[in-house]
């Protein structure tokens, strides 16, 4: 029962880190050594070097998940045990994390569901403000984690930039996906309009990255079909072409759709009582600025529940706030997207208005109230 609470407690923290995917390992596994008469968080650890690989988990993150089971009690003794203050303390804590910014930042959600889950007065406000000062102070020491940087385009697609002119590639990726790639002139409008053909055609978004050289911009998908057989590469280069000329308002096709499926949703729960009750994930989308953007740019990551055309959206917010695409790295980790963006700050405005102007238009994409906005770096 307590592995299970744990899970529907990391539910809601999912926005919160980068890699929802292995928190939610992470609060499955986290207790799997107890009952053998040894440290349960050592044998873990173990258990879940052998675990990873059958669930088809890569050996990084397979590396990474054994972490989590191993330090899953580090940081609440940590924080109610020894002085935060003490510079000797943090770093303890940094090294025994390997100075992983994302282990610990997956391991505080999950010690926060892990607590919760234990029993009432497990966690409170007191306990939970250690912690935050602990991670706070250790994320200062990890200060040179690596930041987002853009995907390097792949040779075999640089040399087809110099052509100038609208191409589209669908090749097989493994495991039932599907690479697509797009390649234009670059302008406004090339990468939600790009997101939104694919979108239209059911196709979900796994990962992508978009990138210019010179005056090209090249998008990398990796995507598989909601249902049925993938379009045709003839086709998606049709409507995309369209697109881009105008001829066709992908864009807005998509936007009355995703407005027709709120309020289809809307109506049905209105109607429909439901005989079991069922938990959804309420984990609030996230907006995260990197302060070390380059002069004249914004870096931020766009954490939210995944749905089909949100890239789109996304995309065209930004570009309907003024701010120019430079380079994106989009991922989706189960049913979360995790999406960082360079975008060129909106003309004339400063920093913090920039921010704002963002902010607003992304917002009504994401749902206004719920999104909560944070000054610190994102998760690579």
């Amino acid at each position: 029962r307590h592995v299970v609470e744990t899970m529907v407690n990391a539910a809601p923290l999912s926005t919160r880190v980068a890699r929802p995917d292995l928190l939610a390992l992470g609060a499955l596994l986290h207790d799997i050594g107890k009952g053998r008469g040894v440290d349960h968080s050592v044998l873990g650890a173990e258990m879940a070097l052998k675990i990873g690989p059958r669930l088809g988990i890569s050996p990084a993150d397979t590396e990474l998940l054994s972490k989590l089971v191993r330090h899953h009690l580090l940081l609440p003794v940590v924080a109610t045990r020894r002085d935060l203050k003490d510079p000797a303390t943090i770093e303890a804590v940094s090294e025994a994390l390997g100075g992983d910014a994302l282990l610990l930042e997956v391991l505080h959600a999950l010690t926060e569901a892990d607590s919760k889950a234990t029993g009432p007065g497990v966690w409170s406000e007191w306990k939970a403000s250690l912690i935050e000062d602990l991670v706070r102070r250790c994320r200062m020491v990890m200060a040179g984690e690596t930041l987002p940087r853009a995907e390097p385009i792949a040779p075999q697609y640089l040399s087809l930039t110099g052509e100038r002119r609208i191409q589209v590639e669908v090749k097989p990726g493994g495991s039932e996906r599907l690479q697509v790639v797009m390649i234009a002139p670059n302008q406004r409008g090339l990468v939600s309009n790009a997101a939104a053909v694919l979108a239209l055609n059911s196709l979900r978004i796994h990962s992508a990255s978009a990138n210019v050289h010179g005056d090209v911009a090249v998008i990398e998908f990796v995507v598989s079909p909601l249902f049925g057989a993938p379009p045709e590469a003839g086709l998606l280069r049709q409507q995309f072409a369209g697109a881009l000329a105008g001829d066709i308002d992908v864009l807005g096709t998509l936007e009355k759709r995703d407005n027709d499926a709120v309020s289809a949703a809307t109506a049905r729960a209105g109607e429909v009582q439901v005989g079991v009750p069922v938990t959804r994930s309420t984990a609030p989308p996230r907006i995260l600025w990197l302060e070390t953007a380059p002069f004249g740019q914004l870096i931020l990551e766009v954490r939210a529940m995944d749905r089909v055309g949100l890239l789109a959206l996304l995309t065209r917010a930004l570009e309907r706030a003024g701010a120019d695409i430079v380079w994106a790295k989009v991922n989706t980790f189960g049913s979360t997207a995790a999406d960082v963006f360079c975008v060129t700050s909106p003309a004339g405005d400063s920093e913090q208005s920039a921010r704002a102007v963002v902010e607003q238009h992304l917002l009504a994409v994401l749902g206004g109230p719920a999104v909560e906005v944070l000054e610190e770096p994102v998760g690579d």
